[in-house]
């Protein structure tokens, strides 16, 4: 994790250059190719280990999907995160072995995943975009019909003269501002890619490995948020949650020496 942190990669040769260690660079980078092939991760207590380390009580969840090619093979990550402070927090992930959109049976099965480790009444809002639309939508007044599920509609144009729809299961007069909040994920997206550890650096593509790497990254991640280096970091910034503060957050971190870094 350190290693990523301070090379500002997840490019595993990279990364292995970035401790202070007796061994060579080539023994460590075949070690962390060890760890990512056979260490079993248990993905039940990472979640609840980074829920615990914000305290998270009720939450807002946005559900996004980013992706990537390296050579031949696609990389297809879906991801439910949580709704925190101008940032999302990851919680939970899957690997879709495909190019192209989740299908719903998908969707469900990461919230039921959720669900199934925190309980239903955790979830405040689901938030998601026109990609995970299900069914024919049929449009009643300010009501719509999506299958047989009623929801209700509020509309805004946008400066380039574009219409934003968004859709809910009750009245809400701050839909549109509800909504907002689902771009904390794409906020998220940047800080693991290129604006943060460049997760599209790395050369694994194994969905079973990148999957324990995103497991890294998503800890590595909500510890650089939590340290006090990025408090102090936050001071000197507009305010944390901007693409390219993170990256500069990541800078300051680096500087640092890795043994006087404090762990959580």
């Amino acid at each position: 994790m350190l290693a990523i942190i301070l090379k500002q990669t997840c490019n595993l040769s990279s990364a292995s250059k970035a401790l202070p260690i007796k061994c060579l660079p080539q023994s460590f980078y075949r070690r962390m190719q060890r760890f990512f092939a056979g260490q079993y991760f248990d993905y039940r207590q990472i979640s609840q280990l980074i829920f615990n380390m914000f305290s998270f009580d009720q939450v807002q969840l946005t559900l996004d999907r980013t992706n990537w090619k390296w050579g031949k093979r696609n990389i297809n990550i879906l991801m439910l995160a949580i709704v925190y402070r101008g940032i999302a927090i990851p919680i939970l992930w899957t690997l879709l072995n495909k190019r192209g959109n989740s299908d719903t049976k998908e969707r469900i099965a990461l919230i039921q995943r959720f669900i199934a480790i925190f309980g239903k009444d955790r979830i405040v809002n689901v938030f998601a975009d026109r990609e995970f639309i299900v069914g024919q939508i049929e449009c009643r007044k300010r009501r719509i019909l999506v299958g047989r599920v009623k929801l209700y509609i509020s509309a805004l144009q946008l400066e380039n003269g574009e219409l934003l729809l968004v859709v809910s299961p009750q009245f809400n007069a701050n839909a549109i501002q509800d909504y907002a909040l689902r771009w904390e994920i794409e906020t998220l997206f940047s800080c693991l890619k290129g604006r943060g550890f460049n997760l599209e650096n790395t050369r694994l593509t194994d969905p079973r490995r990148v999957k324990k790497l995103i497991a890294v990254l998503a800890i590595s991640f909500c510890w650089c948020y939590l340290t006090d280096y990025v408090q102090m970091a936050i001071q000197h910034l507009i305010g944390f949650g901007k693409k390219e503060e993170f990256k500069e957050i990541l800078a300051i971190l680096r500087k640092q020496n890795p043994d006087r870094i404090r762990v959580l």
